[in-house]
């Protein structure tokens, strides 16, 4: 499980870095617009981090295809023994063969997913960890402030003004501000409260924290603090005079904040890009209307081209019934609720989620009118059954797993006897909802060869993997 959630973490992050480039760039067309406008552009990114996109769109520039595919591993093809089917050469062409994966190939990648997997979460342990640390000690240095005001505070122990809380924001002063720096101060600490600011800079963080491997999410959030307080500078003095501006200024590199770690807090008044936050207070010029509609443009352009996914081909994944072929399978092969389910050759299994299977016919012998209409020679029944190749290796079609797909193997050399992730069959199977237990199952056979799979498909979906021997389950 924490395997498939780190991959799937894994392509967010690749793909979401596309996403935060595209920003970056619009943050320089954009200059002259709002500054608010660019804290949207980066709940843009926030979102496309945390919730999963749904959104399709002829216009997106997104890729179709996930970094971390469905070829990360591949199954070797192999085809069944002819002497274990009794069959001559000419059976090579009908018959389909299970493929195996590499036991080598699979254990490797497995093992380094399963490594950079817990490399992640000693990562994000140690981000929370620290923000958590960080939040105490500051509350420990500021409980001796003093109230002068509601939730305002001041304390001898600080050295600039902040934010701290989340739920019941409180804002700290130093102790001795003059009247005009107080007043400038207080203003600006009130906007970030009213701009939920203090709630922004922590989510901000903690996606920072699960997103931590990729470089381009440190950008994020370094430019997305800084564009917070440009935001809130501007929403401040916007109106006010040119002396009042000044004064606000001065009061900037007076509280100038010593640099400090990447934190979730405090929402500091002197901490980010003092010296370009005073060139954008003193150059402020109100946006024209067309500066304003351009920036609205650009954001539905980046929204339309980069928050929604490509749209797929028209060619979905139906679910597959034996009925396709026009063929009547009434006495061929049943299971148990009378349903019609896919027989076919694994050619590629994937981490991400994916099979390739080429489809194959199972055929009973007692079925004289399907043998007739295929042509099969009685001397390609074996167990009473024949396995007829409906579709060749190269034309296999990719199929995505259910999010609670079984899957029901022969535990051949009791790898999985004390494992909990699996359930022991009666019939000496297992079962496991577990999709990389699956995996392990393939690394680690030397040879599938004769060994069939059949599956359950709904909604283009698998929702079951049962593996069979030939002529025990099929009542012939």
């Amino acid at each position: 499980m924490v395997n498939q959630i780190f991959l799937e973490v894994l392509n967010t992050a690749l793909i979401s870095g596309i996403l935060i480039v595209v920003v970056c760039l619009a943050r320089l067309l954009i200059k002259r617009a709002p500054k608010w406008f660019s804290c949207v552009l980066w709940a843009f990114v926030a979102i496309r981090l945390v919730l999963p996109i749904s959104l399709t769109s002829v216009f997106s520039l997104m890729p179709k295809e996930r970094p971390i595919s469905g070829n990360m591993v591949d199954s070797s093809i192999s085809q069944m023994s002819a002497e274990r089917l009794d069959v001559n050469k000419e059976l090579l062409s009908l018959v389909g063969g299970v493929a195996s994966t590499p036991g080598d190939a699979g254990n490797s990648w497995m093992a380094f997913v399963s490594v950079a997997s817990t490399l992640w979460l000693a990562g994000v342990a140690i981000l929370v960890l620290y923000a958590i640390f960080s939040s105490l000690m500051l509350k420990r240095q500021v409980r001796a402030a003093r109230e002068t005001a509601k939730n305002i505070f001041v304390c001898d122990e600080v050295n600039g003004p902040f934010i701290l809380g989340i739920c019941r924001p409180r804002i700290y002063l130093p102790s001795g501000m003059e009247d005009l720096a107080y007043e400038c101060v207080l203003e600006h600490e009130r906007t970030h409260v009213k701009r939920f600011d203090h709630l922004w800079k922590p989510l901000g963080y903690l996606i920072l924290a699960i997103y931590w491997f990729q470089p381009l999410c440190w950008l994020a959030y370094i430019l997305l603090c800084k564009d917070i307080e440009l935001a809130c500078d501007e929403k401040v003095t916007k109106d006010r005079d040119k002396e009042w501006k000044v004064n606000y200024c001065q009061t900037l590199l007076d509280c100038k904040r010593k640099r400090r770690m990447i934190t979730a807090c405090p929402v500091a008044f002197g901490e980010v890009g003092i010296k370009t936050r005073v060139k954008a207070v003193i150059r402020y010029k109100k946006p024209t209307f067309w500066i304003t509609l351009s920036a609205i443009l650009l954001g539905c352009i980046v929204f339309v081209c980069f928050m929604t996914n490509p749209k797929e081909d028209k060619k979905p994944v139906k679910q597959y019934t034996l009925q396709d072929r026009n063929i009547d399978l009434s006495s061929s092969f049943r299971w148990g609720d009378q349903r019609d389910w896919l027989c076919g050759t694994i050619t590629k299994v994937s981490t991400a989620g994916y099979i390739g299977i080429a489809r194959n016919l199972f055929v009973s012998e007692k079925d004289t009118e399907l043998r007739e209409r295929l042509q099969i020679p009685d001397d390609y029944f074996f167990d009473g059954c024949a396995i007829v190749a409906v579709d060749s290796i190269s034309e296999s079609v990719d199929y995505p797993f259910a999010s609670e797909c079984e899957f029901v193997f022969i535990d051949r050399g009791q790898t999985f006897k004390q494992d909990e992730r699996v359930k022991q069959l009666e019939d000496g199977r297992v079962s496991t909802t577990d999709y990389f237990v699956f995996l392990e199952y393939l690394g680690a056979c030397d040879d599938l060869s004769g060994q069939i799979f059949f599956y359950d498909i709904k909604d283009g979906a698998i929702v079951t993997v049962y593996e069979v021997i030939l002529g025990v389950v099929l009542g012939t």
